[in-house]
Formats: structure tokens, sequence, C-alpha cells
């Protein structure tokens, strides 16, 4: 899609545990731990301040930004955030059947930490039971100067509800219809508890005519490293909704070939 554009991405390495081997940003990060025994993100307030120099770094790039995530478990840690900021939340999962028992039974266990310890500001929140990538992803918001579309679904709704805590001005979210027809969440009203605005893109992958990407409306993947963010983006520039599912498909089709 970012080919269609002629435009090239900007990775930002949030705390992965192999150092990437592309060019990127690099706050310097850890992984998330477990947050039902130890602090999920403990220089969560560190990775804030430095998503803050981001976002005014990239203030000179453009006035639009679509920034997304890739965060393995991220859903789980966006659960738990969203439940300690008094949010009523169920979400979606990257897999058929989403395991709910396990994320209620890890959400169960950190709350009551978070409740024992009487932790209550946003970034402590975060430090609990949060990622890497929430804690960079608010401080890029805090200070980026023109509009944000946060690329992604339960998980950007939880970076959503952490920047209005913080008080910053709440950016729009995108994601596909996919996470929007997933049961097992509740993203249209979990959004208007935020009370931020949502947009869902609909490729239409089940007349795509490729037996991979038609999984995702079978409840597969779903979204995926700010997919339906690029699509919007697409859309807004001009392009049209056959021209973007067309360029879709001849790349995945070229990286099958590739792999044959």
């Amino acid at each position: 899609m970012l080919k269609l554009l002629g435009m090239e991405p900007v990775f930002i390495n949030a705390g992965l545990y192999h150092s990437p081997t592309v060019p990127c940003l690099d706050v310097y990060g850890e992984p998330g731990d477990d947050p039902r025994y130890y602090l999920a993100v403990n220089r969560a307030k560190t990775l804030f301040e430095r998503g803050r120099f981001i976002g005014r770094f990239l203030s000179g790039c453009g006035d639009l930004l679509v920034l997304g995530e890739c965060v393995p478990g991220g859903t789980t840690t966006a659960l738990c955030v969203l439940r300690a900021l008094g949010y009523d939340a169920a979400v979606s999962s990257s897999l058929v059947k989403n395991p709910v028992n396990k994320k209620e039974e890890i959400c169960a266990s950190v709350l009551r930490r978070i409740q024992t310890d009487r932790i209550s500001e946003p970034l402590d929140i975060v430090r609990y039971t949060g990622d890497p990538m929430m804690a960079v992803a608010a401080g890029i918001a805090k200070t980026y100067s023109g509009e944000i579309l946060l690329a992604g679904g339960t998980q950007m709704l939880a970076v959503a509800a952490i920047i209005k805590a913080l008080g910053g001005q709440l950016p729009y979210v995108v994601t596909t219809i996919y996470v929007k027809r997933d049961a097992s969440a509740n993203i249209e009203s979990l959004a208007k508890q935020i009370e931020v605005k949502m947009f869902f893109v609909d490729p239409e992958f089940e007349n795509i005519g490729h037996d991979g990407l038609a999984r995702y409306c079978t409840g597969e993947v779903k979204e995926g490293m700010g997919a339906g963010g690029a699509m919007c983006l697409a859309n807004l520039t001009g392009y049209s909704p056959d021209v973007i599912r067309r360029t879709i498909l001849s790349t995945v089709n070229a990286y099958t070939r590739t792999a044959l």
C-alpha cells in the first residue's frame, strides 16, 4: 500500500527482544514482562518521554501521521489497561476463537495487584500492565502537531484511553471491518465510552480471489501492523477501493511466488 502511495514507513523500536535489522528509530526499550508477577513496562515514563521526542521530530515531516503497531499478546495488555482505567472492555483477537478465558484470568490477577498497590495514574497503569508500544505511542501523540490516525483495533483504543487519561487531544482510530465484526469484542461500545471517533475499512477480501486473504473474513488476523490505516490513507489520497484491492492482491501474489 505504501508503495502505491510512494511512501516509506518509519519503524520505531519500542522494545523488541532482538534488535531490528532494518533502519528504525530506537527508543531503547525492553520487552514487556508478565504483568501477573512483575512490572510490565518498568521504564514506562522514560519511554513516554522518548515518544514525545519522536512526536516533535515527526511534526516536521507532515501534518498527518498514521501510527500503527505490532505487539504479540497486545490485546491482553490492552484489556488490562482498559479495565484498569475504568472501561467496560472486551478485546479482539487475531485468532478465530478468541482465548477470552485466558485473557480474563490474566486481567483479574493484574487488577488485584493494581488495586492492592492503589495504582491510578495512567503511566503507572502502563508500567504495571501495559506494553512498551503504548507508552511510546502515547508520547508521540502528546507532541505531534498534526492529525493522528491510530491504526489498529482494541490495542489502539487502549492507547487512545491513555491519551485521554493524560489530558491529551483524542486522535482518530481506524481499523478493518473484521475487528468490528468480532463478536467476542465490544469495539464500537468501547470507542463510545472513550469518546473517540472510529472508522472501519472494508477491503472486501471475500471477493478478492486469494484464499489467504479470504481467511480474514472468517476471523483470522483481522488487522495487522496498521493495515486498516494504510488502506484508509490510500483512499484519503484519492485511490479507489478497487485500485487498493488490486494493489493488495498483486503484492500478496508477488510474495507467494517468491516463497515458492
